[in-house]
């Protein structure tokens, strides 16, 4: 069962897609402690893994927020309630994607 409870488990998939290796503790269910306010955010943001925008050097650039709205839209959640903390996650998947 995957992190947020349904369907197949692509943790580590994911996290290779991204060129991480994830610790064995991180692959355990609790490992991911979420505080209730920024649950909404976080199902986002792992939902709209595949609106990355790509720069012509291949790495990615930032969201597609068009695409990551209607994402959230359809998950029945609201824009705005989620959109600060996903700004804030993306800021850190391209730090750590590119390396700074």
């Amino acid at each position: 069962m995957g992190i947020l409870g349904g369907g197949a488990d692509e943790t580590d998939e994911d996290a290779a897609a991204l060129g991480l290796e994830l610790p064995a503790a991180a692959r355990r269910r609790d490992a991911l402690p979420v505080l209730p306010e920024n649950w909404d955010a976080l199902t986002v943001f792992i939902a709209v893994q595949t609106q990355w925008r790509y720069g012509p050097s291949g790495h990615p650039t930032g969201l597609d927020y068009s695409g990551c709205r209607a994402a959230t839209r359809a998950m029945g959640l609201k824009w705005r309630k989620v959109f600060g903390n996903l700004r804030e996650m993306e800021s850190a998947a391209l730090e750590a994607v590119q390396g700074r």
